[in-house]
């Protein structure tokens, strides 16, 4: 894993821009560490379940940088659920919500739903504009504790992945204090 800032994440995002290279980010989130890949890349989301230890039946969550994004994926809102969605986006609430889109069947769980979130974290949000929406998930070994922040993230990364950690191509270091992750909610109606 190569050690980056927000700036050099930017340029990558402009080389990569529909996510075709199988890479693997490592990023700071408005809730906890994540591990984040295109939406289109088939071959990093299995490069991310590895380094979890994670199998096929748990689905990512869908990081999308505005309620228009939701359009590609044929997500039907309706007023209600904009003005809802409006009310707790940018922030740290993710909300299942049914697609239409069929060619993003993979990234759906058995009820064709997929988790979506607009996160709060500027440079973040910024990268998923250029960058496109990103799958996420958090930075653990599957039902283990998730990465801290405030701690050498290059040493943390090798003390807990090992060699799977070369699957990670590029991370950026955080400092800020331990936050908890994102509240899920789905709305019936």
């Amino acid at each position: 894993m190569k050690i980056i800032s927000w700036k050099e994440l930017y340029k990558i995002s402009l080389l990569d821009r529909r996510g075709s290279s199988g890479l693997v980010f490592l990023l700071p989130t408005d809730t906890v560490y994540g591990f984040h890949a295109s939406v289109y890349d088939k071959k990093a989301q299995r490069k991310i379940r590895e380094i979890k230890r994670r199998g096929q039946n748990k689905s990512f969550i869908v990081l999308v940088s505005s309620l228009k994004d939701l359009e590609e994926f044929s997500v039907d809102l309706g007023e209600r659920k904009r003005k809802f969605l409006k009310r707790i986006w940018p922030g740290p609430h993710t909300v299942i919500l049914k697609i239409g889109e069929r060619k993003f069947k993979y990234l759906t769980n058995e009820n064709g739903e997929v988790a979506f979130r607009i996160p709060a974290e500027k440079r973040l949000l910024e990268f998923i504009k250029k960058f496109g929406p990103l799958v996420s998930t958090s930075a653990n070994l599957s039902g283990r504790e998730v990465l801290e922040y405030g701690k050498d993230l290059q040493k943390e990364v090798e003390r807990i992945w090992g060699e799977e950690a070369e699957k990670i191509d590029y991370g950026i270091e955080s400092y800020k204090k331990k936050e908890e992750p994102s509240l899920i909610l789905k709305i019936l109606r």
